[in-house]
């Protein structure tokens, strides 16, 4: 009886550690990386999948530059069925592609993409990046709105002395260059 009691707690025991291996293993993911010298593409996926079982693709694209333009695509090999994707991806056959247009330097992207298996195997799971770099200048353009105003005395006593200002503003939004301001002394005044 005390044999009987071991072997079955001996079983339960093994069925335990088989059933927290699969689970173990079911957990750890694969992951992958792509860099050049404009980009970094991680790619994490599932280990292990069973038939029937959807399963997340996560992809971080990182751009190490100002781009243009970075266009990931990848490639769905059979035994394996899209579902859906976050960012959505143009799905051209058995190939996923996402373009992002206009990532500064240390931008970065994140695409979650649900699949199916539907296959037994051991699958390759294949993408391909590539980024168009750009430079940029920025050339601000406006116009200059010159004012004058001039302000001073209406009237005064014969022989006194005549104060008067002129005020010169630029309410542009340009800077005003070679401005040259001419203003005769009127007859009678010397």
């Amino acid at each position: 009886y005390i044999m009987k009691k071991q072997s079955s707690l001996l079983r339960i025991l093994l069925s335990i550690i088989l059933v927290s291996q699969s689970v173990l293993l079911a957990n750890e993911r694969n992951s992958t990386f792509l860099e050049t010298y404009f980009i970094l593409v991680e790619k994490i996926a599932p280990k292990l999948v069973s038939i029937d079982e959807e399963f997340t693709w996560n992809y971080k694209v990182h751009s190490k530059v100002s781009t243009k333009e970075i266009t990931l695509t990848d490639f769905i090999p059979e035994g394996m069925q899209y579902v859906s994707s976050s960012p959505q991806a143009q799905v051209l056959d058995r190939q996923l592609i996402w373009v992002f247009s206009d990532m500064q330097q240390a931008q970065h992207q994140s695409i979650t993409v649900t699949l199916k298996a539907i296959g037994e195997g051991n699958l390759l799971s294949c993408f391909t990046a590539e980024a168009i770099p750009q430079a940029c200048l920025n050339t601000s353009i406006g116009k200059a709105e010159i004012s004058i105003t001039k302000t001073g005395t209406e009237r005064t006593l014969l022989g006194s002395e005549v104060n008067y200002f002129i005020t010169v503003k630029n309410q542009g939004t340009h800077l005003a260059k070679n401005v040259v301001i001419e203003d005769p002394v009127p007859d009678g005044l010397r």
